[in-house]
């Protein structure tokens, strides 16, 4: 039951990974944008 429970909340965990991993390219991806147009002004 023990191992059960640490693979549910593993699986909990990685999901919260994949989502900060997703905002944070999705922030550095605007970023990068935001920088391109700044560099063609």
């Amino acid at each position: 039951m023990a191992k059960h429970i640490t693979e549910l909340s593993s699986s909990v965990i990685c999901k919260n990974m994949q989502e900060k991993i997703r905002k944070n390219l999705a922030l550095y991806a605007i970023s990068g944008c935001y920088e391109d147009i700044l560099d063609v002004d």
